[in-house]
This record gives C-alpha cells, structure tokens and sequence, in this order.
C-alpha cells in the first residue's frame, strides 16, 4: 500500500474516533454536535480517498464523495469556532449561511463536464474553504487574545498553531502538482491536529467527549508520526541495524525527559484524585458532621495547595440549599436559592462541571447563554473551579464544589469523577446522621414520657411545699446565718422547679395556637423580664420594620427568646465580659420566609459540639443546665414550620440563624393552624 494511502487511512480512522469520542460523551449540545459532524466529514474525506485507491468505488463517484467531506470541513470548522469562542455573534449566521452556500455550490461544480478535473476547480476549492478555515483561525487567535481564566489562553494557542498546520496542509492536497511528485501533507497535518486537540480536550475540557477516546486518537496519531519518522530514517539511511539504533538513541534519551515532564503534569491531578478517592473511603465511618468535617481537613492535610471546598444541601421540595460546610477564605453565604442558575444548571446537566466549561457553554448562545454565564458568576463568588451535583431518589438535593489554589491541569477528569464519589459518600453521611440523631431525639422523648407523670407528682408539690416555707421563714426575721441557708433553699428549690417544668414541657409539649403578634413587642418584654430576673446584658435590635409580625403562639416564642438570649449571657460570662447580644430579622431573598439571627460575644461553640447542641439532656457543662433548653427551642421552632441552625462568628461568640415562614403572602402556618 502506498506511504499517502496509508496515511489517509490513519487519518481518517482518528477523526471517526474522535468522533466517537463525542458521541460517547454527549449529543446534546450544539457545538459537540457540530464537531462530531465535523470529524465525519474528515473522515469521509481521507477514507473516501482509501476507498477509491484501492479500487472500491468508481472514480467519479468516489471523488464526489470524499470531496464532499472537504467540502463540509470549511463550514462545519467555522461554525465550531464560531461556538467555542462566542465571538462575532451578530454576523454568526450569515457567515456561516454564507459558508454552506459557498461549498454546497463548490460540491455541485464537480457534476459540470470537465470543470471538476482542472486546475481552475482546485484553486476554487482553496478559496472557497480557505476563507471559512481562515477566518475559523482568525477568532481562535481572538479568543486566545481575549482568554482571562487560567489556561485558558495556553489552550487556545495550542488549538491555533496546530489548527493552522492542518489547514495549511490540507489546503496544499488541492494545489495541482502536473508532474511534479509532492506529497500530500493533508493526512499529516490533520494527525498532528488529532493530536492538539486531545490534549486541548482532556486539559480544558472544551467539548463533552469520552477522554478514553480522545486519548486514543491522539495514540493513533502520535504512533503514526512515530512510524513516519522510522520509515523516514530506514528509507534515507538504509535498512541497516547500526544506523537505525543511533537514530533510535537520541529518540528514548529525549522521550525519558519528556516522560518524566508529562508525568509531573499530570501528577497533581493523581494526588488530587487519590486524596479524594480516600475522603469517600472514610466518609461511611463518620457518625458525626464533626467527623464528616475532620475527613475533608484531613484530606487537605495530604495536598500541597490551598484548597477552597463548599458543600450546599437541602430536601426534596426545600427552596434553598443550605451550607453545610464551607472552608476558604472568600465570605460563603448561608445558603443557595434551588431556583438559582448554578442549581439550575446542575439539576439540567446532572454531572461534575467545571468553570471553563460553563464559559464554553455560554459562548454558544442561546436560551442557555444568560444562565451559564449567571452560574459561572455565582462559581466564582464561591472561589470553585469544579462542582458536582449531589443527588438522592428525589433529583439533585445538593451541590459539592472545589476550588482554590489549583493549578488547571489538576481538575481532570479523574478528579471530577473521584470528587462526585466524594460528593455522594458526603450526602450518605449527613443523612446517616440526621437519621441517627432523630432516632436519638425520638428515644429521648419516650424517656422523659415515661418520666414525667411520676416526676410531676412526686417532686413538684414537695419542692413547693419547701420552697414557701423557705418564705416564710425568711419573712419571720431570721438570724444570719438562717438567712443564708433559707437564700440557698429558696435559688435551689426554684431551680429545681424549673427543671421539673423543662421536663414536663419537652416531654408534653402544647399544641402551640396561632396568632399575630409584634416580633419587637415580644422581644423588649422578653428583654425587660430577663433583666428583672437579674441578667446584666446588653441587647442590640435590627429588625426591617419595627412593625414586622410573626404568626404563631406567642408563649412559646417567648420561652425561644428567653432561652436563647440567656444561653448567650451565660456563654459571655464564661469569658468574663458583659454580655452584649444582637437579635436581627429581615427576609429571606426570593422566598416567603423570615430570618431570625442571635448573635452573643461569648465562647463560641466547638466543633463537635455544634451537631449536638439541640439534643436533649446535651450540656457542654453548664453548671445547673438540663440540657434541654435549646431542645425545647428546637422543637418549638420545628412545630411553627422553622428551621434552627447554629455556627461561630469569625470575630468570636456564636449566631443561631432560625428560618420560620413570614406572613408576606400566602403562610404555610395558616394551614397549620385549621
């Protein structure tokens, strides 16, 4: 077989599995189904060009039909550029018009008499398709100009420089040669092009394509390169051992280097990938989110960059993701709207993205154009360059993402699949554990049921019983020191009362009866009692209208009140200061619901503590707690639809965020309360 024929066969069998490539990875975007489109084209060329050597097709048929690829190549190319760079896009569709009208019209000349064999068809064929790939090239060398994201440009002039071979060499197979033998560096060139090009995809991602593929055809054509150079080295040289194995010396001494380099690219990628790989293998283990949080610090430990890993989480139904963990130094919100571009787009694509690929998305045009690039603009708040879906039976309930000092050649496609992994052993964890905790809540409920009647009765009347007498006797005009030790039986008794009404209360709690009511009315009463009570603090309101009202039982959200703002004094007073609490209220953006924020000065709550705090019979060892004061807390908000979570401030003491539906509009609670 001749050195051309085999050559064309080479080339033409790389595009078809580029092309594969593409298939196997996702038909559903317009630029993958144009460069699928567009290696069949080439690959219709070169193989066409086999089979009519070799005899299988008529000539005149057979030129029709190879010809055709090329003739599709010029248009399907500029379209494709066209996509991946976004450029020009009010004269999109009249160039490529334009384009399509040009080579279907440069096709059909091959059916005039005679015209197809000249010379004057081939000079055509270079004007007509150079202009579309030269123009192809022209927004290539923009968008390299243009390129703000890391590696980015680097890819861009990758795709230029070898696009530009290609077209060069494929243009020069129309070049009429007479009698002059030139050899066609068509085939050549577009194996060199292969080659780019899976390196472009598989270190940026530029199209949806299976990487194992790419990395075949980039194989295919790298082993044919090294074929024609031994072919190149046997035919000029001879066909002699000695003269082939110093040709080969100088070849391994420059491939080791070269290896050891690829290697070195690659490897933060590797140490990513394995330093996830074993996240997921120890996230089964946690039974806290405290654990959940240590595996990540842990996996962080074991890598060389300043990592940035967030994590969003909701229900089926819920309108926000709430934070579950965040670590990085850029300011996280609190939580992600469900109906925001990023969950938009990842309940939409359903698998790992990257923040190049959203760009390549939203250089397509189209509905989806504002929506990428709004989710590309939301990743990059969150400092991530990769994020993943987190999905359960009911759809995507969640999102994972990873960014920070990462060079681009670490986020490949091994790390995006180990980081999903990640992702679902994560949302497996918190669901072990929500379950595990409601268990143990539902446990402790029945065991305070069981205690309460018999501690009612057989506590609450003795210790009222003492603690008047205690009153009296005070009142009588004791000595002293009888008047210290009736003081210490009076706080005790009271305490212990106190006790035995927290019991009663989280073990029979009251079916709670719905009314309006001034949130700022409540809260000064429920300051002023406090501070009656002998609490010395300091409380700052920042309400969005002094009128603002909740709907619910007004008791119980004076017990919420009480027990958060004197959990707040006590956790100052450990310190040693005054204690200076914030209480604000203001809407939740784009949802019917309401924000309460506590914020104290005090010592903050720990790690391990923080997934505890709300269960019942839980004290980090305050001296008189029952460990149910922010049980009882829990419940109440839970049973006015709210939600309760805690966290430490950045400047020291901890804010408790509760979430509970806002008369603006239609209320949940209205339908609760019939």
């Amino acid at each position: 077989m001749d050195l051309g024929i085999e050559l064309h066969a080479l080339a033409g069998v790389g595009a078809l599995v580029m092309g594969a490539g593409v298939s196997a990875g996702s038909l559903g975007l317009r630029r993958s189904r144009v460069f699928a489109l567009l290696c069949a084209s080439l690959a219709l060329w070169n193989l066409g060009v086999v089979a009519v050597e070799l005899g299988f097709l008529p000539k005149t048929a057979g030129d029709r039909l190879f010809l055709a690829g090329s003739c599709a190549s010029g248009p399907l190319g500029l379209e494709l550029a066209f996509l991946l760079t976004g450029l020009w896009r009010r004269i999109r569709q009249g160039a490529l018009w334009a384009a399509r009208m040009a080579a279907l019209g440069l096709w059909l000349t091959l059916f005039v008499p005679g015209f197809g064999e000249g010379s004057a068809w081939s000079y055509t064929a270079i004007a007509v398709l150079g202009a579309s790939f030269l123009v192809a090239l022209g927004l290539v060398a923009l968008a390299a100009l243009d390129a703000v994201r890391p590696g980015e440009r680097a890819v861009f002039n990758r795709l230029f420089a070898g696009a530009g071979l290609a077209i060069l060499g494929g243009l020069s197979d129309f070049v009429p040669r007479g009698t002059i033998e030139i050899p066609l560096l068509g085939p050549l060139t577009l194996l060199l092009f292969l080659i780019v090009l899976g390196s472009a995809v598989v270190s940026f991602r530029f199209l949806d394509i299976h990487v194992l593929l790419v990395r075949s055809s980039a194989l295919i054509a790298m082993s044919a390169v090294g074929t024609l150079l031994m072919l190149a080295v046997t035919r000029l040289m001879g066909l002699g051992f000695l003269p082939v194995y110093l040709v080969m010396l100088p070849v391994l001494a420059a491939a080791v280097p070269l290896g050891q380099a690829i290697a070195r690219r690659s490897r933060g990628s590797s140490e990513l990938a394995v330093a996830l790989n074993a996240l997921s293998g120890r996230l089964p283990r946690a039974q806290t989110r405290h654990q959940v949080r240590g595996s990540i610090e842990h996996a962080q430990a074991l890598l060389p960059w300043n990592l940035s890993w967030v994590a969003f989480l909701g229900t089926p139904g819920s309108e926000s993701w709430r934070r579950v963990y965040g670590r990085g130094g850029q300011r996280l919100p609190d939580e992600l709207p469900v109906e925001s571009p990023l969950p938009l787009v990842l309940r939409e694509r359903q698998r790992p993205m990257t923040a190049p690929e959203l760009l390549a998305l939203a250089r397509e045009g189209g509905q989806r154009e504002e929506r990428c690039r709004a989710a590309l603009r939301e990743i990059d708040a969150l400092g991530l360059e990769l994020v993943v879906p987190l999905t359960s039976d009911a759809g995507v309930v969640g999102v994972l993402g990873l960014g920070g000092d990462l060079p681009p050649r670490a986020l490949g496609p091994e790390v995006a699949t180990a980081l999903m992994a990640v992702g679902q052993q994560a949302l497996d964890a918190f669901e072990r554990i929500a379950a595990n905790e409601a268990v143990r809540r539902q446990e402790a409920m029945a065991a305070v049921g069981e205690m309460a009647g018999g501690l009612a009765h057989e506590v609450q009347n003795p210790v009222a019983a003492i603690r008047g007498a205690a009153q009296l006797l005070l009142a009588g005009g004791a000595s002293e020191t009888s008047r210290e030790m009736l003081t210490v039986i009076e706080e005790e008794t009271g305490r212990l009362g106190r006790v035995v009404r927290e019991f009663l209360e989280y073990a029979r709690p009251a079916e709670p009866s719905f009314e309006d009511f001034s949130l700022r009315s409540l809260i000064l009463e429920t300051e002023r009692a406090l501070q009656v009570g002998g609490w010395d603090f300091q409380l700052s309101l920042a309400l969005e209208s002094d009128e603002l009202k909740l709907r619910g039982d007004r008791d119980q959200w004076r017990r919420v009140f009480e027990n958060l703002l004197r959990n707040g004094c006590e956790a100052a007073l450990k310190l040693g200061k005054r204690p200076h609490l914030e209480l604000g209220a203001e809407p939740v953006e784009g949802q019917r619901r309401l924000r309460l924020v506590i914020r104290d000065n005090g010592c903050g709550v720990s790690e391990e503590d923080a997934s505890q705090v709300f269960a019942p019979f839980f004290t980090s060892g305050k001296p008189g707690g029952t460990g149910l004061g922010l049980a009882l807390v829990q419940r109440v908000v839970e049973a006015h639809s709210g939600s309760i979570s805690v966290e430490n401030r950045p400047q020291g003491g901890a804010s408790f965020c509760i979430e509970v539906p806002s008369l603006r509009g239609e209320s949940r609670l209205e339908g609760r309360s019939t």
